[in-house]
């Protein structure tokens, strides 16, 4: 069995492989879903997700560029990496609060408190991240994905509940 070095870490040809694999389907994915936006003509209604997939696919477009032109350990392709990756963080963000905004939009009061709720973890996410990269700057990026990243699944799980809106909500108030 034959490795090699990259970041100091060793890794087997076939996971090397197989991520190449997976970053293939990945794209291709992304273009079909592009594709599926376009024809049913969901980019006006989805703009903010349309464009977080166009910027996926422009991701893997520049840092295939890169590595092969620098290389994977080259110190431009990771400050490319990093540089493309801060921006798909924050068009992830308006991403998930556009799917939020139509999910949550016919009931507008529950809109307007998730609303807050987002902005408030956007910014509970950013403390976060300035606070965990303290002293070590190359920290503030995963930092600040993993805070994303958790927010997001807390969404899901909250819009994907059976009882959305929860029952309290809907409950029309009687005229006495």
């Amino acid at each position: 069995m034959q490795f090699h070095m990259c970041y100091d870490a060793p890794v087997i040809p076939e996971i090397a492989r197989f991520q190449q694999i997976l970053w293939a389907v990945n794209t291709l994915m992304g273009v079909m879903l592009l594709v599926l936006l376009a024809v049913r003509k969901n980019y006006g209604a989805y703009p903010a997700f349309t464009f977080y997939i166009a910027m996926n696919l422009m991701q893997a477009a520049l840092l295939y560029a890169s590595y092969r032109l620098w290389g994977f350990s080259s110190l431009a392709s990771w400050g490319v990496a990093w540089g493309s990756q801060a921006a798909m963080i924050f068009a992830r963000a308006l991403a998930v609060a556009e799917l939020c905004r139509h999910s949550l939009s016919r009931y507008p009061g529950i809109w307007a408190l998730a609303k807050r709720i987002l902005l408030s973890c956007a910014g509970l996410v950013l403390l976060y991240s300035v606070l965990a990269a303290r002293h070590q700057w190359k920290l503030a990026l995963p930092s600040a994905e993993r805070g994303l990243e958790l927010s997001i699944a807390t969404v899901i799980v909250v819009l994907r509940t059976d009882r959305w809106p929860p029952a309290f909500a809907c409950t029309p108030v009687s005229a006495r």
